[in-house]
């Protein structure tokens, strides 16, 4: 998680130097020529996931890391003018998990987390008010829908006599950070920091990170 962090501070930290060292320079990421009310489009998503363990197992606790992976949505906004941006409702295809490498009882363990999900984030948009960053900042709340479960060690699917791991839904807190590359193509960036407990079964906790840098496109505005 801390690296998740310190990876979106770089990042917004070099947007800000790079596209906000004079007006000139970074005016054509400033908005569109103009601005639609509603617009409506897809995106694709790269990025890392894993999951942050609290427990008493530092074995665990040390070893949970990250997995890439790919995801694909779309998107609904809303616009409006000034700091306020507007506001926007997603729906993205997500698989998300971690992977583990240690040692229990002198054998070594490769364990894989792979949980699917329907992501609904819910995001409210901002314009820098001292003109720093280019773009928008954004955040809000996503609600996710688990499709599908797996928990893999040592290439051996475990399971619980029907019963899963994972609760069937999980709600994240999103933020993030957007430039527009024209009118029609949108680059951002976004920290997905779990909320939801959503270990079934163990008193350790168990939540859902992701960091994404995703490309949405526009297909219809008015």
């Amino acid at each position: 998680m801390k690296r998740l962090l310190t990876a979106l501070t770089v990042l917004l930290l070099f947007g800000g130097s790079t596209f906000g060292q004079s007006g000139g320079a970074h005016e054509p990421f400033r908005e569109e020529i103009y601005l639609p009310i509603f617009e409506f489009g897809g995106r694709s998503n790269f990025g890392m996931t894993t999951i942050s363990y609290t427990g008493d197992d530092p074995v665990i606790s040390e070893n949970f890391d990250y997995r890439m992976t790919g995801s694909l949505g779309g998107w609904f906004n809303f616009n409006f003018e000034g700091v306020f941006a507007g506001f926007q409702i997603e729906g993205i295809y997500v698989p998300r998990g971690a992977r583990a490498n240690y040692t229990s009882a002198g054998v070594d363990v490769e364990q894989i987390v792979n949980l699917t999900y329907v992501e609904i984030p819910l995001t409210v948009k901002f314009r820098d008010p001292l003109d720093f960053l280019p773009g928008k900042l954004f955040a809000g709340a996503s609600y996710n829908i688990k499709l599908k479960e797996e928990v893999v060690k040592n290439e051996v699917l475990i399971t619980l006599q029907d019963q899963e791991f994972f609760e069937s839904s999980d709600i994240n807190f999103v933020f993030g950070w957007e430039i527009l590359l024209g009118n029609i193509v949108r680059l951002d960036m976004r920290y997905n920091m779990g909320y939801q407990d959503v270990n079934l079964h163990e008193a350790a906790e168990y939540r859902n990170d992701g960091f994404w840098i995703g490309l949405g496109f526009r297909y219809l505005s008015f």
